[in-house]
């Protein structure tokens, strides 16, 4: 558990690193509203990316802080973790922005845990 944890501090360490880079490559969204279905099965707008059913599917660290970047520019980093919620990995990066903290959920099941070799 301790490597896993040191790999994923190094992966943040290094995706800041790159993250300028890496925003221009990011791929171009619609938008941060996404449709989803509430209990009731009538549609809501909920922001993109700020829950595990609004997860943004990503293929690398990287591509997250870039997104991040994209979306909230005054944003500060606060943490990262790596989170098992119904049988699929996510990335959830914590930011704060002035007074407010802001949640971002990745989908992060392409390549982990298979790079990894868990």
């Amino acid at each position: 558990m301790k490597k896993t944890s040191l790999i994923w501090l190094l992966g943040a360490f290094l995706a800041l690193s790159v993250a300028c880079s890496a925003l221009k490559q990011a791929a171009s969204g619609t938008g941060s509203k996404a449709e989803v279905e509430n209990k009731s099965g009538a549609k809501k707008n909920e922001p993109k990316g700020h829950s595990f059913e609004t997860a943004i599917k990503v293929n690398d660290v990287p591509e997250e802080y870039a997104y991040v970047r994209k979306d909230c520019p005054k944003c500060r980093f606060v943490s990262q973790a790596l989170v098992k919620h119904d049988g699929t990995y996510y990335d959830v990066l914590t930011f704060k922005s002035g007074l407010k903290i802001v949640k971002y959920y990745f989908d992060i099941s392409g390549f982990y845990p298979g790079v990894f070799g868990e």
